[in-house]
């Protein structure tokens, strides 16, 4: 029912009030208004505060003019939250932590080197993004795995493991069994600080979210869930320094061999070497480089905190953890 915030008011009127308005309401001049006689007397009451309250001059102007009622409002659109739109399948662009650096030193964590990682961009949705294919991914693209409150149940195929890349489509759009799976691609500048080249794995960085836990080795902690990069932006892969990691040491004997092998298992050596150094990214001294990082995240997890690792085990010192929030 439509609410009459003046009638309201006049309710709260004291039958005193009236009377004693209603001398002032006297010499006003008759309007031809239908309505009850206390609905009458109380609305002149009104006006006698109204009059009482303004000056002369003020109400001699306000008297001519009559307010306009006010234009009905629409209903003002609350804006849908980060989980709600990609629940929803909506792509979705994290912009608070564009331009975050973190720098880690060579002396807390050698394995990790003297780089800074700057997150730029973090995009989540259910299908890969524009010019990424299910080609692009690396061949296992993770295990699938289904998580609930009484722990992590891995579903199996004819080969084995049943993998998400089986349970994707052309899009990236995951079919499978499990609490199904969303992307999550990552823009990241990282630099070499050091006046040195150098080779990084970038495979070395995880996406982790859930709960942080104690190992049962040590008193070392991680986040319960962690899930490897399957893709990267390829255009740093240098072919030929990974065949000189692959080769380097071997006899001509195991070169030989071991040609073979990948010639059989992947169709030929650059097909291997792709696969095996994948992530391989060579820096020359105080080089910045742009890379995109693709994962594969439980839609179980990819609701809460999620955090870019950037020191996974084997690391220096195994009881600290570096962790850049992507949203």
């Amino acid at each position: 029912m439509k609410s009459y915030p003046h009638l309201e008011k006049m309710s709260e009127i004291s039958d005193e009030f009236i009377s004693e308005a209603a001398g002032y309401s006297a010499k006003r001049s008759e309007r031809r208004i239908s309505m009850t006689y206390n609905a009458a007397i109380k609305s002149a009451a009104m006006a006698a505060c109204a009059a009482l309250a303004l000056s002369a001059a003020a109400y001699g102007l306000a008297r001519e003019k009559i307010a306009p009622a006010p234009a009905e409002t629409s209903a003002v659109e609350v804006e849908r939250s980060y989980n709600e739109r990609i629940a929803d399948g909506e792509e979705v662009t994290v912009e608070t932590y564009i331009g975050k650096p973190v720098r880690i030193s060579p002396e807390e964590c050698a394995a990790v080197g003297d780089y800074t990682y700057t997150l730029r961009d973090v995009k989540i949705g259910d299908r890969l993004p524009e010019g990424i294919t299910k080609s692009d991914l690396t061949g296992s693209v993770g295990v699938v795995r289904e998580f609930g409150d009484d722990g992590e149940k891995r579903f199996e195929s004819d080969d084995g493991a049943l993998t998400i890349g089986e349970c994707i489509d052309e899009n990236g759009t995951y079919t499978g069994p499990g609490n199904g799976y969303k992307w999550v691609f990552l823009t990241i500048d990282v630099t070499n600080n050091s006046d040195e080249e150098g080779v990084k794995f970038i495979n070395t960085l995880r996406l982790v979210g859930g709960e942080k836990v104690k190992l049962k080795v040590g008193d070392t902690e991680q986040y319960e869930y962690f899930e490897e990069a399957c893709y990267q932006s390829d255009k740093y892969f240098d072919p030929e320094s990974a065949r000189e990691m692959a080769f380097s040491g071997l006899s001509d004997d195991e070169r030989i061999a071991l040609e073979s092998r990948a010639e059989e298992k992947y169709g030929s050596v650059n097909n291997y070497l792709r696969e095996v150094f994948y992530f391989e990214t060579r820096f020359s001294p105080r080089e910045t480089k742009t890379i995109v990082l693709g994962f594969p995240v439980s839609s179980r997890y990819v609701y809460g905190e999620l955090f870019l690792e950037l020191n996974p085990r084997g690391a220096g010192d195994k009881g600290k953890g570096y962790y850049v929030p992507v949203k």
